[in-house]
């Protein structure tokens, strides 16, 4: 018989714009060895750290997931081509091949907020036996729209509470980013600031804070209204 998988239930989902806007709105090109369509649509960028902080009583996800939101508006401002969009590059001659750019724009990346019906330990015996499956419900990812791509947001961050304590901080991204990824401190400085949020005393309540009150009735609602597609 099949081992029962809890599911995250989601409390909310933000758009998280740079805190500036972009004045320069740089073009940049998208290279991929696979043909367009072949499923480059999909494919992501995923990690995901987990944190359990000293006295958590499990509020202190909610509490990061506030202050992130944020510290990846700042952090964007330094970096406008993660919070922008894919289009269709235009063709200019009837030679020119199709092929993506990435707009640097203020759309943004999404910062989703979500609990996990279960501790920290159940959470990682559920690793043990299925890493793959167990960690997807730690990550959030929609696919790009393959004919718009320009309403597709290319990033995700998921900060997911558990029972009892802990925290995990989930990143997904398109596959596309990758170069741009790997030429910027971006993860970098996410985690740098994720670093210090996790070691950091502060009994301060960030702007963005959904209070425990309202978010236990939240996500009992959405939970049954909504079925999470989580990938």
């Amino acid at each position: 018989m099949e081992a029962k998988f809890q599911k995250s239930m989601i409390a909310g989902i933000q758009t998280v714009p740079p805190v500036e806007v972009t004045k320069h709105r740089k073009v940049r090109s998208i290279s991929v060895g696979d043909p367009l369509g072949a499923g480059i649509f999909q494919r992501t960028l995923n990690t995901v750290t987990y944190y359990k902080h000293a006295g958590d009583s499990g509020d202190r996800g909610w509490l990061v997931a506030g202050w992130m939101k944020e510290s990846l508006g700042r952090a964007l401002t330094s970096h406008p081509m993660i919070a922008g969009r894919l289009r269709w590059r235009r063709k200019t001659t009837a030679a020119d091949e199709d092929g993506l750019e990435v707009v640097a724009n203020d759309c943004g990346v999404r910062l989703v907020e979500a609990r996990f019906p279960a501790s920290l330990p159940e959470f990682f015996e559920m690793v043990k036996r299925d890493r793959g499956r167990a960690e997807a419900e730690t990550v959030f990812w929609t696919d790009i729209d393959e004919i718009d791509p320009q309403f597709s947001p290319l990033f995700y961050v998921q900060v997911t509470s558990f029972e009892n304590g802990g925290y995990s901080v989930g990143i997904s991204c398109s596959i596309l980013l990758a170069d741009i990824l790997l030429e910027t401190d971006f993860l970098t400085k996410g985690a740098q600031i994720q670093s210090s949020l996790a070691h950091s005393q502060t009994t301060l309540k960030p702007l963005f804070y959904l209070p425990s009150n309202k978010r236990i009735n939240f996500l009992t609602e959405l939970s049954r209204v909504n079925e999470v597609d989580v990938k």
